[in-house]
């Protein structure tokens, strides 16, 4: 859906192999291309591969250099993972808030060849704004670019009310983050609405609202999405100036740490806790 201007074709490719009981791999193996071609074949080999190379992840617990970061003092944040299948590393970035949990969000981040990951964290985060107003942003997904890893195309769940309507609608924000020469900051480049035929790309306009969509876990496990309250929301004034911009976040306790994610599509999280002042 960030592309809607793209054509070609795709191919069926079921990481996990292709089953009889999945209609969709029943159909493939009746295709032309599925029964000349060798590529049901490379599935197979493919789908072996994943489930043996690809066990749980070993993630080791975090080691924060101080319980206490600000601006001036950052705290660096350490843990390590050994396992050579790895696929994607982020750092998250998670709020207190009362017994609950807010995640507020995740940014790619690297191991150095022995398998160490480290951080720092300062109380730095990105910002959705508009002409210098905005708020934390909860940023889900980062998409790299190029090989330099300085630009990516970041995900941000959102709820949209267009000026003069009462409803809001789910959305996704897409930002082109460059990060290379300063501070990271990021453009929007296309919001997509949730409608019951898909995403539908809409237009931001002056006078509508948005507020970002956090996901808040209560003491006891659940899962929830989370805005705020409900005259929380940011006015947009100038869509042009819609952006993401690298600033401070507030003060109280938060939890850091890592997300690693294997080849095999297994997730380990560890995290710390942290007091910024």
């Amino acid at each position: 859906p960030c592309r809607p201007h793209s054509n070609g074709i795709s191919i069926y490719f079921p990481t996990f192999g292709i089953s009889l009981k999945d209609p969709t791999g029943a159909d493939y193996l009746r295709n032309t291309f599925a029964k000349d071609a060798r590529w049901i074949n490379f599935l197979s080999l493919y789908s072996a591969a994943v489930t043996s190379f690809g066990g749980e992840v070993d993630l080791k617990p975090i080691k924060t250099s101080a319980d206490v970061a600000s601006q001036s003092k950052p705290v660096i944040v350490l843990s390590k993972c050994a396992d050579p299948d790895v696929d994607k590393i982020h750092f998250v970035l998670q709020a207190h808030d009362g017994p609950d949990i807010l995640q507020i969000g995740r940014l790619p981040s690297f191991k150095a060849p022995d398998g160490t990951m480290g951080q720092r964290f300062n109380g730095m985060w990105f910002h959705m704004v508009n002409k210098g107003v905005g708020f934390t942003c909860p940023i889900t997904t980062f998409e790299p670019l190029d090989d330099k890893f300085d630009r990516y195309l970041a995900y941000v769940p959102t709820k949209i009310r267009h000026s003069g309507e009462n409803d809001w609608m789910k959305a996704e924000c897409i930002f082109l983050v460059s990060s290379g020469g300063g501070p990271p900051h990021g453009q929007l480049l296309y919001a997509f609405a949730s409608t019951k035929q898909g995403p539908l790309q809409i237009s931001l306009r002056a006078g509508d609202a948005i507020k970002p969509v956090y996901v808040r876990i209560s003491a006891d496990g659940e899962v929830t999405e989370w805005t705020g309250a409900e005259k929380s929301f940011l006015t947009i004034t100038d869509p042009s100036d819609f952006s993401l911009k690298w600033g401070l976040i507030g003060k109280g306790a938060y939890r850091v740490g890592f997300e690693v994610t294997n080849y095999a599509g297994a997730s380990a999280v560890q995290m710390g806790e942290v007091v910024l002042e």
